[in-house]
């Protein structure tokens, strides 16, 4: 008898020490809830919120081929971009597979819009030997920076302009003429226009 209830009472302990390692499957979050997937323009990319372990990730197009496949052990949370400025514009599906489960996704990507950047516009002319008259139009955001190089292309003066929408301004040059000098005009946003003389 006491063997008996020493087996039942072991048996007891190995039940209740594999239900705490082993969860009931019910409470576990679905894949679904624990990923998720992003598109931005044309990239895209897979989040884990929790480890899901070993996984396979799935790229397929609308025909449902394979374009991407990749295997990947997620033993913490974790975020998978992939680029897919390859391929056209247009809606792909995201397969996300592991032992127990399969979660699917529509994702659409699009071409990123191309701003169209309209250039500087700038005018140089020299006044006399030692003086240029410089005007700038269409600047968007104050910071321009106008540089003055010799022959040799080393700045010899730098003017930095903190207006908006455009400026015109008169640059003395006392120890040499002008000819042979030209001026870089770049501004806060990066575009770039030289005038030379």
């Amino acid at each position: 008898m006491k063997a008996l209830l020493t087996s039942v009472f072991v048996l007891g302990l190995i039940f209740i020490a594999q239900a705490s390692a082993d969860p009931d499957p019910a409470a576990k979050e679905s894949l679904m809830a624990v990923t998720s997937v992003e598109a931005n323009d044309e990239k895209v990319s897979v989040s884990f919120k929790v480890p899901v372990g070993k996984v396979t990730i799935s790229i397929l197009n609308e025909q449902d081929k394979i374009l991407a496949h990749n295997r990947y052990n997620a033993k913490t949370p974790m975020n998978i971009p992939y680029d897919l400025s390859d391929l056209p514009e247009g809606y792909y599906s995201v397969k996300i597979k592991t032992k127990e489960e399969v979660a699917i996704y529509s994702v659409e990507t699009k071409e990123k819009e191309k701003v169209f950047e309209r250039p500087i516009v700038a005018f140089g002319k020299v006044v006399d030997n030692h003086t240029i008259n410089l005007t700038v139009l269409g600047i968007e955001k104050p910071g321009t920076q106008v540089d003055i190089f010799d022959e040799s292309n080393q700045v010899i003066a730098t003017d930095k302009v903190k207006v908006k929408d455009g400026f015109e301004r008169d640059y003395r040059v006392s120890n040499r003429k002008v000819e042979g000098l030209y001026i870089r005009i770049k501004d806060a946003q990066g575009r770039k226009k030289y005038i030379y003389f």
